[in-house]
């Protein structure tokens, strides 16, 4: 009898785990609805930044690009060139392939919006990195034919 208890109360913990994640799941969805319709509509990037922060706690890598992207390009949120990286990366390392693709956006692009100094290599290495992940597509299209050119000899010489 004890045993079947104890089946049941596995059970039971099993679904209120699954719940959890489902409910985790929807919530962090919501807030990445809402930071990207406070980024690309509404040009509020301080509220943009609010939700992706709630999204990066959660463990979220939507978060992560997120905030990477804000401290990269926000005048608003305070451009912040080693928070963008770390946010990236991490980002990056977690599976996301934007993480790795605005990485290369960084180096590939030189700047008084980035500290980072120009670096093809680096930035070829993200844009691989980004494609393995599944972006290999939008690499082409992202910022005209010299990052293409620029990729496709740094690749060439490696």
């Amino acid at each position: 009898m004890t045993n079947l208890i104890k089946s049941i109360l596995r059970l039971a913990l099993i679904g209120l785990c699954c719940l959890g994640s489902v409910y985790a799941s929807k919530e962090a969805d919501q807030y990445y609805f809402i930071a990207e319709k406070a980024l690309n509509h509404d040009f509020d990037d301080q509220k943009a930044f609010k939700y992706y922060q709630k999204l990066a706690d959660m463990g979220d890598s939507r978060g992560y690009v997120g905030l990477g992207y804000l401290y990269s390009k926000s005048i608003r949120v305070g451009i912040d060139y080693s928070k963008a990286i770390a946010y990236l990366k991490k980002a990056g390392t977690m599976g996301n392939a934007e993480g790795y693709f605005f990485l290369g956006g960084i180096y590939s692009t030189h700047s008084t919006w980035y500290d980072a100094p120009k670096d093809d290599s680096k930035a070829a290495q993200y844009y691989k990195k980004a494609g393995i992940w599944g972006m290999g597509r939008l690499i082409f299209f992202w910022d005209g034919c010299t990052v293409i050119k620029r990729f496709a000899q740094t690749l060439l010489k490696s």
